[in-house]
């Protein structure tokens, strides 16, 4: 697969290059604290509710902050795989939230005409499967390799684990106004230091 060339937007200046590894050291700074709280948390519950979805909007926002991918044909991405162990250490990390298995439309754009079965999702699997995404990303970036990194976060999020978020995100955000309202009253800074 094609990866991106980083920091050229088409605008090859001084500026548009700083703003490119500012996109992009804000967002490993993101996927940093998401795996951190994930695989290392200790909250449970509406707190770890909470966290999760301030964890999520932070990470998704970053992503999309991004710089662009220029593409070239420099063969697939070699930045290190995450071992099934690890994901399966995810999946049972994100265990200490208080949801797991939620309904969802596949293709919720889809023709509206035909009637769509919904599907299981599962938060776990969700966050787990982002945590594999971004930590390859995160593993590309400490070695210094931004066009893995970059490739890797921004690919995954068009292709993957965009779509893991935001489920994941509208799951959570239900779960609170249902279970623990008070929580969308609560500042971010609050989640976090309560986490």
């Amino acid at each position: 697969m094609p990866r991106g060339d980083l920091g050229l937007r088409g605008h090859p200046n001084e500026t548009s290059i700083k703003d490119d590894m500012n996109g992009v050291e804000a967002f490993a700074t993101e996927a940093k604290q998401f795996c951190d709280w994930l695989m290392e948390g200790r909250d449970s519950g509406e707190r770890a509710a909470h966290a999760g979805l301030v964890r999520l909007c932070r990470l998704y926002t970053a992503a999309l902050e991004l710089p662009d991918l220029r593409f070239t044909e420099s063969g697939d991405s070699d930045a290190d795989d995450v071992p099934q162990d690890e994901w399966k250490q995810a999946y049972a990390a994100a265990g200490r939230l208080p949801v797991g298995l939620y309904k969802e439309v596949y293709d919720p754009v889809g023709d509206l005409s035909e009637d769509e079965e919904p599907v299981v999702g599962d938060v776990a699997d969700d966050l787990a499967d982002i945590y594999r995404d971004v930590m390859r990303g995160l593993r590309a970036f400490d070695k210094g390799d931004m066009n893995n990194a970059l490739w890797e976060w921004r690919f995954n999020l068009a292709h993957h684990w965009g779509a893991h978020a935001t489920a994941a995100i509208r799951v959570m955000h239900m779960w609170i106004q249902t279970n623990a309202p008070s929580r969308l009253q609560q500042s971010a800074d609050d989640a976090s230091e309560s986490a």
